[in-house]
């Protein structure tokens, strides 16, 4: 991924059967160590980014896995750093299993409110992901915050967490015609955790409050609520 950050072609990665240590790849203790003020840094700083207009997929069992030790990661400023698996750009992700722990997500996908990503495609397909806390860093197994105007597809996936907010997103809304739309297909939601809601929906700004933001969940399964909450003291819960 390091290697394709610029390279915004169409194009498919296939990645081989095996379980590959995101936090060892990006360089281990050593790394972390070079990090002496997590809380100034960007995430971006430190993640590599699935490339616009990628597939990944999958040959076999495939697992991403960053999930170091709590003395490893330090505090929760240089958790929320890490994810191992970053998306923003047009992508399609199909056949992998992600785990999380003393990190930020499992999965997170963040259009950072940037112009070159809206109006993007994300589909996602057999992906299984895993999000246990730890000591530090976030619960979601996919945190997320949309483009302006883009169309996100789950198809046969399964998000699991120790605890709640499972599955979240935050919108992006400029304009009254910035209108997001996120379809799940035989989906499985569920917190390992007795209370709490399992998906999260987040207003993104309260100026346009009659731009709906279109959530279809088909034939899925969670064991919690589904939350409408704000993101920002002051906001008004917009609508999905």
């Amino acid at each position: 991924m390091k290697a394709l950050q610029t390279n915004t072609k169409a194009k498919t990665i296939y990645v081989r059967e095996g379980t590959y240590d995101i936090y060892e790849e990006l360089g281990g203790d050593a790394f972390i160590d070079t990090i002496t003020t997590p809380s100034s840094m960007n995430w971006r700083d430190v993640n590599p980014v699935v490339p616009p207009n990628t597939k990944v997929i999958g040959l076999g069992n495939v697992t991403l896995s960053f999930a170091p030790t709590a003395t490893q990661i330090k505090n929760d400023d240089m958790a929320f750093l890490f994810s191992p698996l970053n998306i923003s750009g047009n992508c399609r992700i199909e056949n992998i299993s992600v785990f999380g722990k003393n990190c930020r997500y499992a999965i997170h996908d963040e259009a950072s409110a940037l112009n070159q990503y809206a109006e993007n495609v994300h589909e996602y397909v057999n992906v299984r992901v895993r999000k246990e806390h730890g000591s530090y860093g976030g619960v979601q197994a996919f945190g997320s915050g949309m483009g302006r105007r883009s169309r996100w597809m789950f198809e046969s996936c399964e998000f699991s967490s120790d605890r709640e907010n499972v599955w979240t997103v935050h919108t992006t809304i400029s304009s009254a015609n910035d209108l997001s739309t996120i379809v799940l297909n035989n989906c499985i939601i569920q917190r390992d955790s007795a209370t709490g809601s399992v998906m999260q929906l987040i207003t993104g700004d309260s100026t346009h409050q009659s731009t709906e933001n279109i959530v279809k969940l088909n034939n899925c399964y969670m064991n919690g609520a589904v939350d409408l909450t704000t993101d920002t003291v002051g906001q008004v819960t917009q609508k999905y």
